[in-house]
């Protein structure tokens, strides 16, 4: 199951025919949108598909992951079989050489299907498929994302206060630009210390996790800024308050978007990060020149 869940994160991350590769000398299949069928004498690397649906009558070397869609399976599978906001069919001459996994979904197999791995089903969400499942997949995220955005937003102006707030939202309005360089070299260099210098012996899981923590409290204020930029944007007449909560509506759900809200979850986070760094939290307008002098 560990497995599983690193191969479907992984896959969900590369699926786009742009970054099609070939796996142990087969092409790989990606496809959104529109349904993979691999033929009886047809054999493919990986078969990743978003908002759609896969049919294997032939073999896959790799793995087969279907986001919003079902899993049809009367050949062979090298790998794990996955289906989230679906269903996974397994045919009588089905071989299944990993994991096979519906989440959203029931497994369905054969009495004559083999499988190498485990077999888990979860129905917790109601069997979806095609781009309708794929868009209640994202928008369940998108309803329980949007009042933890509020909260904390929320709880972050209340201990700050506005006009710390103000300072940080008075760089990301005048130096959008240094602030997102800023932010860019602050997540640079907490991955260069977690991950390139492991030699603090045994105080390196606790410098692991007070980086952690560290990169997440100065997001989590920076986005409180970013925030009421975003809200007063939209709502010139809203207050402070009003602000903030307009504004992390609208970054929850421009970051639920399947695909764009990726790269505006990089745009966002660069941005709450550097704001929240050049200014010190919100201590000074240019805090990080006034440190150096």
């Amino acid at each position: 199951m560990k497995r599983t869940a690193v191969v479907l994160f992984s896959l969900i991350l590369i699926a786009t025919p742009a970054l099609a590769k070939k796996s142990g000398g087969a092409e790989d299949r990606v496809q959104i949108g529109k349904s993979i069928n691999v033929g009886p004498d047809e054999t493919v690397g990986d078969a990743v598909c978003v908002g759609c649906s896969i049919h294997i009558e032939g073999q896959t070397q790799g793995d087969v992951v279907a986001v919003g869609g079902s899993v049809d399976v009367e050949g062979k599978v090298a790998g794990d079989t996955v289906a989230v906001a679906g269903g996974i069919r397994l045919g009588p001459d089905a071989s299944v050489g990993g994991d096979a996994t519906a989440v959203g979904g029931a497994v369905q197999r054969d009495p004559n299907a083999t499988v190498g791995g485990e077999i888990t089903s979860n129905r917790h969400f109601p069997m979806m498929g095609g781009l309708a499942g794929m868009g209640m997949f994202f928008l369940a995220g998108l309803i329980a994302c949007i009042p933890l955005a509020i909260l904390l937003s929320i709880l972050c102006y209340l201990i700050l206060g506005q006009q710390r707030v103000e300072v940080m939202v008075g760089a990301l309005r005048g130096r959008t630009g240094p602030a997102m360089l800023a932010g860019l070299g602050v997540l640079v260099g907490a991955v260069i210390i977690m991950f390139l210098f492991p030699h603090t012996g045994t105080l390196r899981p606790i410098v692991l996790v007070v980086i952690a923590i560290a990169v997440c409290i100065t997001m989590i204020v920076g986005y409180t800024a970013v925030s009421m930029w975003a809200g007063r944007a939209v709502a010139r007449g809203a207050g402070p308050m009003g602000a903030v909560i307009i504004g992390a509506i609208i970054v929850a759900v421009a970051q639920a978007i399947p695909f764009i809200g990726a790269f505006l979850f990089c745009v966002f986070a660069l941005a709450a990060v550097g704001a929240a760094t050049v200014t010190g939290f919100g201590t000074h307008s240019e805090w990080g020149q006034a440190s150096t002098q």
